[in-house]
């Protein structure tokens, strides 16, 4: 919030002009204490001491106030449903201080009932994302943790179908990080369920924030101690990345794809056996079944839609990061509808793999590549020997460790045999570019027939062992990937043709033809060398 914290913080939020301040919970108000709910509330009050005076001479009972009395962001309306509401702003933030430290002063609890956590002050006022009421309640040695199930640094969870806005999120976690200054202990609490800040982030989370304030948040949670794999310890067992893939919380489940530790984490059951990526496809399942009813409005197949999509994305994001499809029933029609609809976003995945492994190339030479260009032209030599005297002074600075990590953190993940088996050929790859080619000339390739086609034809370190005696076959990087992609794309049974090749396409996949025994490279004695790679 800017100066007063009175803004709802939320698109979509109804005006104050359009809500009547009425008592909460059966509670009789006094005319006096009616028009001090009326004039804190509607922001009327240009002086506290029109508040103390309320209290002291006219005999209004702030504590009977509703919490909204303080930063105020929701009510509810007729029928008993959470509306968000967009209230008018204090003059300045001296006033609204000001007005609330005198409702303290006159009696307000500022630890609020016991019997609904929702209306706590301390609640409102993050809610709120109010940093100036939290600071003030703070002074006030407000109760933070007197349940079992209040946790005040959970994310507030707004009207379905409303998002924050970027001042309210910016807002939202400079009171988060006040209340870590204030208490660090309170980002590890957990439920009665035994469910921690990640679980709630998931299930609260849904579309609804953006990805860098969830991408903040998360860090925040994880920077000060939470277990982002822990599961509940008293339900099912369900981990935050569980979830997050239950919930459509895209923005969750990206940040902990990237995150969490190993395969293991990301294909962790609850205790009905079900993983992460069987949830989010039973969900996704769900929504494609709702599409295809004739009777849903237009509003209702949106929602729909954008659901679906949301669980797709989730999908891809598990694929990417090691889920196993293996592990997903397959005994029932709709679990096979399930699989298929998973296996179908594979084909995406592993269409992407080819790019991803460039990139991660790439990304891993980049170093070696910019010193050599820095040091070329500084050589006293011809053009085409200042190249290859750059490149190869730069190879003796060349970091293998460094570019693994690089490919690693660009190639996430490394837990599925496709991933593996991509990993390891970029990895080799990147060590012979930098260490045995002569130039960035020689890695790129230059343009040659290729079965009657010009073609480029880039760096050739890989080679296919024959029957003894015959010549070797050599191949890119490019073959390699592509033949990881052929055989996961035979392992789940997907059409010919749906893994796209990119390159030399008029050989079909021919030259991509080889067993992973086979695989290795010809070393500087001429002698053919394994990867190892299986």
């Amino acid at each position: 919030m800017t100066s007063s914290s009175s803004a709802s913080g939320q698109s979509g939020a109804i005006s104050i002009a359009d809500v009547d301040v009425v008592p909460r919970h059966g509670a009789t108000l006094s005319d006096a204490s009616l028009q001090l709910s009326e004039c804190v509330i509607r922001r009327t009050i240009t002086d506290p001491q029109q508040v103390t005076a309320l209290i002291q001479q006219r005999g209004g009972r702030p504590e009977l106030l509703p919490s909204t009395a303080l930063p105020a962001l929701a009510t509810e309306d007729r029928d008993g449903n959470f509306r968000p509401v967009a209230l008018p702003r204090w003059q300045s933030p001296e006033l609204q201080r000001a007005v609330i430290i005198a409702l303290i002063d006159g009696g307000a609890d500022i630890h609020g009932p016991a019997y609904d956590m929702s209306t706590r002050p301390i609640a409102v006022a993050v809610r709120a994302a109010n940093v100036m009421a939290v600071d003030i309640l703070l002074s006030h040695d407000v109760r933070l943790r007197d349940d079992r199930f209040f946790m005040v640094m959970r994310l507030p969870f707004p009207n379905t179908g409303l998002r924050q806005t970027a001042q309210y999120e910016q807002e939202l976690m400079k009171v988060y990080r006040r209340l870590i200054q204030h208490d660090r202990t309170l980002v590890t609490q957990t439920d009665g369920a035994g469910s921690n800040l990640a679980v709630y982030a998931a299930l609260e989370e849904a579309g609804r924030y953006s990805q860098t304030f969830i991408e903040g948040y998360m860090t925040l949670l994880l920077d000060n101690g939470v277990d982002i794999a822990a599961p509940d310890t008293h339900n099912w067992g369900e981990t935050p990345l569980y979830s997050a893939a239950s919930f459509g919380s895209v923005h969750v489940a990206d940040f902990l794809t990237r995150h969490l530790p190993s395969a293991n984490d990301i294909n962790r059951p609850s205790r009905n056996n079900t993983t992460p990526l069987t949830a989010a496809a039973q969900c996704c399942d769900l929504r494609n079944r709702r599409l295809g009813d004739q009777r849903l409005g237009p509003n209702e197949r949106k929602r729909a839609h954008e659901e679906a999509e949301r669980y797709k994305a989730i999908i891809s994001m598990l694929l990417r990061a090691g889920a196993d499809i293996g592990r997903m029933p397959a005994n029932t029609n709709r679990q096979r509808r399930q699989r298929e609809l998973v296996v179908i976003e594979y084909t995406d995945v592993l269409n992407d793999l080819s790019t991803s492994a460039m990139a991660a190339l790439n990304a891993a030479l980049a170093p070696h590549r910019s010193l050599a260009a820095l040091l070329t032209p500084r050589l006293a030599a011809g053009p085409q020997e200042a190249a290859f005297f750059g490149w190869r002074i730069a190879s003796y600075l060349f970091g293998t460790e460094a570019a693994k990590e690089t490919i690693t953190d660009t190639l996430t993940d490394s837990n599925t045999d496709v991933a593996r088996r991509v990993v390891a050929a970029v990895e080799h790859f990147v060590k012979c570019a930098a260490l045995r080619a002569i130039s960035n000339r020689e890695v790129v390739g230059a343009m040659a027939d290729v079965e009657g086609q010009m073609v480029r034809v880039p760096l050739q370190c890989f080679a296919v062992r024959v029957e003894p005696g015959g010549q070797h076959r050599v191949l890119g990087v490019r073959e390699v990937v592509h033949r990881a992609r052929l055989d996961e794309a035979a392992k789940w049974g997907l059409a010919e043709g749906a893994v796209l090749k990119g390159f030399n396409t008029h050989l079909g996949n021919d030259d991509c033809q080889f067993a992973w025994g086979q695989l290795g490279y010809i070393d500087s004695g001429g002698q053919f060398v394994s990867l190892g790679i299986d």
